[in-house]
């Protein structure tokens, strides 16, 4: 979908009562993938979202030389959600931890 009516779209996405049929929305735009159309959100901080994690190349780093580095992606997301959990934060925070301290993390396994 390339729309070109703004208003028509925004109320379509508060239409969407679920995760997957948010992120089927963002994927109906052309050039957003699954990934993305998680990422949307995420960035967004939709309530359907906060406790979610991309996993990406940043986190899969972190993993990397650890026994989880070969967990399938929902696995990794699990983890990560239970170690926000475990320190009182949401995915989402968790995420952008992540994101900015994501060497000082590695460096600290």
């Amino acid at each position: 979908m390339d729309s070109a009516n703004p208003k028509s779209d925004i109320e379509n996405l508060n239409q969407c009562i679920n995760k997957e049929k948010i992120k089927k929305f963002w994927m109906s735009f052309k050039g957003i993938g699954i990934q993305y159309a998680k990422n949307v959100p995420m960035d967004e901080k939709d309530s359907f979202f906060v406790n979610s994690i991309k996993i990406d190349a940043r986190l899969n780093a972190i993993l990397k030389d650890t026994v989880a580095a070969n967990l399938k992606d929902n696995l990794k997301e699990q983890l990560f959600l239970d170690a926000a959990s475990q320190l009182k934060i949401t995915g989402w925070q968790i995420d952008r931890m992540c994101y900015k301290f994501g060497t000082e993390i590695k460096q600290l396994m």
